[in-house]
């Protein structure tokens, strides 16, 4: 990636999971370590990360930080709404993500997904300010951006 391209996308300190077996669920640290910045697809896949394993209106300083999608699983009865509102949330983490241009898609990865499972795969597409496509594949926390 250009150094043009990677200064639009920008910089953040890595954050590592506090346990690692589990993963962003459990929350993060800051790493302050020498080499502790991540940049450019790699801080915004961080940013997405952070924000969807956020509830949202759980941040005082940033109300609608976050993710809606547990709304959604407790209110939600009826498993193809439920499903679609969780994919709506989704697209809400992404439209307040300044680094991110348009959405393209937001899909699952498994239409046929089991019912009754706890585990869903998100794949989201889109173009960013710094005029690339990206791809990111979602399971409760960004695993990948690319």
């Amino acid at each position: 990636m250009s150094s043009e391209r990677e200064a639009l996308l920008g910089y953040a300190m890595r954050l590592k999971p506090i346990h690692p077996s589990i993963g962003a669920a459990a929350g993060f640290d800051v790493d302050l370590s020498a080499d502790g910045r991540v940049r450019g697809h790699a801080a915004l896949g961080q940013a997405l990360t952070l924000a969807m394993v956020t509830l949202r209106g759980s941040d005082v300083f940033a109300r609608g930080f976050g993710f809606a999608g547990l709304a959604a699983i407790g209110a939600e009865v009826d498993p193809l709404l439920k499903r679609e509102r969780l994919r709506l949330a989704v697209i809400d983490v992404l439209r307040t993500e300044p680094r991110i241009r348009r959405i393209l898609s937001v899909r699952f990865a498994d239409e046929t997904h089991a019912p009754g499972s706890r585990s869903l795969e998100m794949l989201a597409e889109f173009e960013t300010i710094a005029a690339t496509r990206q791809a990111a594949v979602m399971q409760g926390e960004i695993n990948d951006v690319r």
